[in-house]
């Protein structure tokens, strides 16, 4: 229908040369919110993230929300090797982040492997040192991304349920 709003926008997030991170908006035509300077840290990001999302669509959500995703891409875009491939199970590592009472939780789709901290900054360290333990030279330029979704409704975030 148009000028409906999105079912989902995705933040887009990557480090940059200098270590802060940026974000893109993908959406659909109707309008993403202004894409705010880089910050520093994961956290900044989201705090300036989080209220731009609510104030662009919280007046007109769907009645069963809307869904944010978070793609964030803290290392270098990369795969991993043809020859170790087979004994990881993927060529790209996909972390599903769960944001819990403690901290955030990654766990990846294929493998299952995870691991947990108490911020979404520390959790890209804590992910990095989990898959370091197991296959060494996929550090320190994991090659994956921390997938997070959640839905945004008239209450606020909550999070995705499968």
């Amino acid at each position: 229908m148009f000028g409906r709003k999105p079912d989902l926008v995705t933040a887009l997030i990557t480090r940059r040369k200098d270590g802060s991170f940026e974000v893109q908006y993908i959406g659909d035509d109707s309008g993403s919110p202004k894409e705010p300077k880089p910050a520093a840290t994961l956290a900044e990001l989201r705090a300036t993230i989080d209220p731009a999302v609510v104030a662009r669509y919280g007046e007109k959500l769907p009645d069963n929300g809307m869904g944010v995703g978070y793609a964030i891409y803290p290392w270098r875009e990369g795969k991993v090797p043809k020859a170790l491939a087979p004994e990881v199970g993927t060529d790209f590592l996909i972390f599903e982040v769960e944001e819990t009472s403690g901290g955030f939780r990654a766990t990846e789709s294929k493998t299952r492997i995870g691991t947990s901290a108490d911020s979404l900054d520390a959790l890209v360290g804590a992910v990095a040192e989990m898959v370091g333990s197991r296959w060494p030279s996929l550090v320190p330029e994991v090659p994956g991304v921390l997938n997070w979704q959640r839905v945004l409704t008239a209450s606020g975030f909550m999070p995705f349920r499968r």
